[in-house]
């Protein structure tokens, strides 16, 4: 899906019940917008029981979104076997005021394991999170070697929403896996996690390189 302009009702792009066995979906150079902003789920891109694995992937890449969050997961997301799940390079700007809105909104658990990927990095981002997750009883769950989720050099245009929303406990890394975060900004000072990720994740500071 590249370099289209597609405007939605609440949602711009809809991908549901996917596997993606190790081949890709591209989503790049488009501009995705809604018009309805009531409810707080809008999206530019939503994606349902997204299964990444094998060597496949799922890169959204350099658009220009905006809505109540850009990409809004649900239903559960599996990443597995050096699979790869990316948001990177993008322009998002939250269309209204809601107190979750974000770039990447995880509404059920997500998985990682053998390898897999999560990746959201060189993002910039106004008036909404960088990564929300509000329930309780969802999960970014961690395990194998090389399993990775990344979240670097995102820049927040201002500090009138936190850097990520969710709770130590949404969070299971099992060694080796890792979690790595790095050289974010907001309101033009690095961002400071704390009190926001477990001890668990490994945090690397803007001049460092890594």
């Amino acid at each position: 899906l590249l370099d289209n302009y597609i405007e939605g009702k609440s949602c711009a792009v809809y991908f549901f019940t996917g596997v993606v066995d190790g081949g890709g979906i591209i989503v790049k150079g488009n501009t995705l917008s809604t018009t309805e902003e009531d409810d707080g789920v809008e999206s530019a891109a939503r994606v349902y029981a997204v299964d990444v694995r094998n060597g496949g992937y799922f890169d959204v890449e350099n658009n220009k979104m905006s809505a109540v969050s850009a990409i809004y997961l649900y239903g559960g997301t599996t990443v597995s076997s050096a699979g790869l799940l990316r948001v990177a390079d993008c322009t998002f700007v939250c269309s209204t005021d809601f107190f979750d809105s974000s770039l990447v909104y995880l509404d059920s658990s997500v998985t990682l394991h053998g390898g897999a990927q999560l990746r959201v990095e060189g993002n910039n981002v106004s008036t909404a999170s960088v990564l929300v997750m509000t329930s309780a009883q969802h999960k970014i769950e961690l395990s194998g070697s090389g399993t990775t989720v990344v979240l670097a050099h995102n820049r927040q245009v201002d500090d009138s929403y936190p850097f990520a929303y969710l709770d130590e406990s949404n969070m299971v890394v099992v060694s080796p896996a890792r979690f790595v975060i790095g050289c974010n900004v907001q309101d033009d000072e690095e961002v400071s996690y704390d009190g926001l990720f477990p001890e668990e994740v490994v945090v690397f500071r803007c001049g460092t390189c890594n």
